[in-house]
């Protein structure tokens, strides 16, 4: 079905995925598609002008709802990059955040973003595609920044030797969100990790960051993540399918 021309990186709103773009696509072979609401589609156009060994890096939180969609269209000449992040991080993130309205504030919360999560899981777990299919987890990306990196750049075929791969990247000129903090940093940084942790027990918060407790989907959804009454531990996945990092698959 011809050969790799572009990849798309997504997930939840709030976890990441921005910062995930600047990064991944700052390497010799990749070009970073600047955002454009008008969809996959667009970016796919734009893909067909690179030179012949260039792949195109395109983002939206929009894609992980659609895979199926878009592996239909462009089979294995696509791959998607998928990153998850604590939901209470995510969910905490999102109060103070003016865009993706779409997502419930409230603990109607829980419900959104277990289906989400469900319904990707269920495509990447059966999915003729499976080996163009990347999944992982923002802590462990911010943790380790680098292998995650040397290990996505594997995924795509691209020499890891080519450039040398630190923590840092360029800033574009213009801001992808009004609110984008990525911009006031130019390397992979720790923030807003297990920030939930102080709000937990609040009489604003605390309620809603705890309502995965009498959801039993997302409750389910966050043991195989690996996300736990006290935070962040192994993930219970299985993964066969479908390719994931961590910190130990860097030479998988």
């Amino acid at each position: 079905e011809g050969r790799l021309q572009v990849v798309y990186l997504s997930g939840f709103p709030r976890t990441g995925t921005t910062v995930l773009k600047y990064y991944f696509a700052d390497y010799p072979g990749l070009v970073m598609n600047a955002f454009d609401p008008a969809g996959f589609f667009v970016a796919w156009q734009r893909a067909q002008s690179l030179a012949a060994a260039e792949i195109l890096v395109d983002k939206s939180n929009h894609y992980i709802l659609s895979p199926g969609t878009l592996f239909r269209g462009l089979g294995r000449r696509m791959g998607l990059c998928v990153l998850t992040r604590d939901p209470r991080d995510s969910l905490l993130s999102l109060q103070t955040f003016p865009e993706s309205r779409e997502v419930p504030r409230d603990i109607r919360f829980w419900d959104y973003w277990a289906k989400t999560y469900a319904n990707f899981m269920d495509f990447a777990s059966s999915t003729k595609y499976g080996e163009r299919v990347l999944f992982m987890r923002y802590e462990d990306f911010i943790a380790h920044p680098i292998a995650a990196k040397r290990y996505y750049l594997q995924w795509l075929g691209l020499d890891t030797g080519r450039a040398e791969i630190t923590n840092r990247y360029p800033l574009p000129s213009k801001r992808e969100f009004r609110a984008d903090k990525v911009h006031d940093h130019s390397e992979i940084q720790a923030d807003g990790v297990q920030r939930w942790k102080e709000f937990s027990d609040s009489p604003e918060y605390g309620v809603l960051l705890n309502g995965w407790r009498g959801h039993t989907k997302a409750r389910a959804m966050m043991e195989t993540f690996g996300y736990v009454s006290d935070g962040v531990a192994n993930p219970a996945m299985e993964h066969a399918n479908f390719r994931f990092f961590t910190p130990s698959s860097e030479t998988d």
